[in-house]
Formats: structure tokens, C-alpha cells, sequence
């Protein structure tokens, strides 16, 4: 790669949080929502028992797909293994990619569409991860445009499927539609009235499961909690969207009635632990983070009842992004220490946020 295919690259990457910089129905609670569906190229194995030739196969199959059609005709193709650690947990951090994927691996190619909310993964778990991120609550949204990315590339690839059991993948819960759908919600009421696991456990009777920040196997950080369905296999798309949408109000509700209740009855227990989240914020010298997710989860609670105007959702949740550790590395001149990272996010923040107060 050369240096000015670098330095495009990396200006590339550098808007890949773009999709952030709006709000969305319901984004109080409801962060952004997300749309995955996984399909697998019939007859050669499954991503993670295929030979490296196969692997090959596959993508050369789906570049040909992808190049055959206008429809992807301004995504950007970014070769995994052509692009360094720093980018790829950058891009992992703006949700385009897996964790998984993160890693690196041979013939592990994504493409991204020109506004970073449609991201296509090649033989990360499946041949084929196909995802549509949007703000706020917009699950049909969000599914609509993933549908239509499947069905372009389905007219030039066969999809693995079976005529008893639907689309074919490498983990039996995504078999039948291969979709998965979820949406990001920020639950600060529910965890400070301890209600949070009594609810989150009651997600779980209706077939949804709760993850981290950054999916299976992630931190739940600063109030944040993935709500997805856990299996597609007898579950119709329509099935799998108006549950999801039904219980993501449902917790909303509680969510909202949590915070009413501490506003009207704890107001000054809240205010307190608002302001003092500010005043770290603007007065650390140190933060990792975590610390900072946290404390920015208080600010966001805020925000909702009008405290922090004009400072919004969109803008803190980009905040929340921009103190992750690739994003601070990124926008200030690459791989640094751990301490000194440190040092910079509380700066970074110190800047960002002096001239707020609590109103």
C-alpha cells in the first residue's frame, strides 16, 4: 500500500462513526439499532472449517458479485490483513465490524457503504455478515436496507439453504433466516433504582438475549446493554422485529418510569451524582475508559431533563466513541501508551467538556 493510499484510507476511517451524528426516534434510550443477516456460499464449508483455498474461493466469488453490480459501486473494500491493528479496533469501536473480525485473518475482506451504516464482512463466522446500523429505534428501517443488500448480492451468489430448516450458517441459533437484530440501549434509571437484572432477565422469556457494548462475549459499560434476538430457526423476519420492538418499548417504559422516580423523589441524590460525574470530567487528569463511560452515562441521564443544553445526544454519543482507545490513538497521531492515552482521553475530555455546566 502506498502512502497516499494510506493516508486515504485512514481518512476514510476516520468517518466511520459518521452514522452517530443524529438523533432517532427513542434516543433517550434507545442508542441505535442494527440489522444482521448471515448467509454462506452453498457447497464449500462453513468459514471457520474452510482451507485457506476455499476461504479464497469465496471471496473472489463475492468481489465478483460486488463488483458486477452499481449497487456497491461507492463502497469502500478494505482487506483486513492490508489494514493495521489500530484501524481495524478504530473500525470495531464504530460497530462496522466484529470483534471477531477485528483480529485479522487471511481473505477476511469488508466493505463499507459511502455513509458507514451498511458494512459487508467476508468469512468472518459466515462466508457472508451483511449489517445496517442506524440511531434511535428504526428496526424496520434498518432491516429494509439489509434485504436489500442480500437480495443484490443473492442474485449473483446461491446461498447454502435447506428446505426444511431455511438459510444454512456456522452457528445452529442463526440458522432459518440468518438475521439477527438488536438494538443499543443506555439503562442508567434501571440500574440506579437495581432494577436492571430483574428486567434484563425478563427479556430472556421471549426468546432475546442481553450483551455488552460490542456484542457476544463484551463489557456491559457505562449503563449500555445490546438486546437481540437469540435464535431465527422457526422465526419469521416479521416475528423476530415486532417482538424485539415490543420488548425494547416495554424496557423504555421501565426505563423512563425509573428516571421519573428519581427526579421526583431523589432529586438532589441525582443532581449530586450528575454534577460530580461533570466535575470529574472536567477535572481529571487521569481516566481510563471505563471511568469515562461511566461518568458520560451520568451526563447523558442528564441531558435527557434539558441540564446540559446545548450539549445532545448525538454529540455525547459520540463522545461515548470517541473515548475508546483506537479513537483517541487515531486522532492523535497513532499508538501511544497506556498511561499516557490515559492522560490524553482526560484532556480530551477536560476540552471538550470545561465550558458545560449544570443548569
Amino acid at each position: 500500500m502506498t502512502e497516499q493510499d494510506e493516508r486515504s484510507l485512514a481518512e476514510f476511517i476516520k468517518g466511520s462513526d459518521g452514522w452517530l451524528c443524529s438523533d432517532g426516534p427513542l434516543h433517550h434510550s434507545i442508542v441505535s439499532s442494527r440489522a444482521r443477516i448471515a448467509r454462506n456460499l452453498g457447497h464449500i464449508p462453513f468459514a471457520p472449517r474452510a482451507r485457506g483455498e476455499q476461504l479464497k474461493t469465496v471471496l473472489e466469488r463475492v468481489d465478483e458479485a460486488v463488483g458486477s453490480s452499481s449497487f456497491f459501486s461507492d463502497f469502500q473494500r478494505l482487506s483486513i490483513s492490508d489494514t493495521n491493528s489500530l484501524h481495524r479496533l478504530f473500525l470495531k469501536e464504530s460497530h462496522l465490524l466484529s470483534a471477531e473480525f477485528e483480529q485479522g485473518g487471511e481473505h477476511r475482506v469488508i466493505y463499507i457503504s459511502p455513509d458507514y451504516r451498511v458494512s459487508i464482512m467476508i468469512n468472518e463466522e459466515d462466508h457472508l455478515r451483511m449489517q445496517c446500523l442506524d440511531v434511535g429505534s428504526q428496526l424496520r428501517k434498518v432491516l429494509a436496507i439489509i434485504k436489500e443488500v442480500e437480495a443484490e448480492l443473492g442474485r449473483r451468489i446461491p446461498f447454502a439453504r435447506h428446505r426444511r430448516f431455511g438459510y444454512l450458517t456456522a452457528c445452529p441459533t442463526n440458522v432459518g433466516t440468518g438475521l439477527r437484530l438488536s438494538v443499543m440501549m443506555h439503562l442508567p434509571g434501571l440500574v440506579l433504582v437495581n432494577r436492571i437484572e430483574e428486567i434484563l432477565q425478563g427479556v430472556a422469556q421471549y426468546g432475546l438475549t442481553v450483551r455488552g457494548m460490542y456484542g457476544e462475549h463484551s463489557e456491559h459499560l457505562g449503563d449500555y446493554f445490546q438486546v437481540s434476538n437469540e435464535v431465527t430457526l422457526g422465526k419469521s423476519e416479521e416475528e423476530i422485529v415486532e417482538v424485539l420492538e415490543s420488548v425494547a418499548k416495554q424496557v423504555v417504559d421501565h426505563e423512563m418510569k425509573a428516571r421519573d422516580a428519581l427526579f421526583e423523589q431523589r432529586p438532589v441524590v441525582v443532581k449530586d451524582l450528575i454534577s460530580r460525574a461533570l466535575s470529574v470530567l472536567q477535572h481529571a487528569f487521569i481516566m481510563d475508559s471505563a471511568e469515562a463511560l461511566s461518568h458520560l452515562s451520568k451526563i447523558r441521564l442528564g441531558i435527557d431533563r434539558g441540564h446540559f443544553r446545548p450539549l445532545g445526544h448525538a454529540e455525547l454519543s459520540r463522545l461515548m466513541v470517541e473515548v475508546q482507545p483506537a479513537h483517541l490513538q487515531f486522532t492523535t497521531g497513532g499508538q501511544i501508551p497506556v498511561e499516557a492515552r490515559d492522560s490524553r482521553r482526560a484532556a480530551m475530555l477536560q476540552r471538550r467538556l470545561g465550558h458545560i455546566s449544570y443548569n
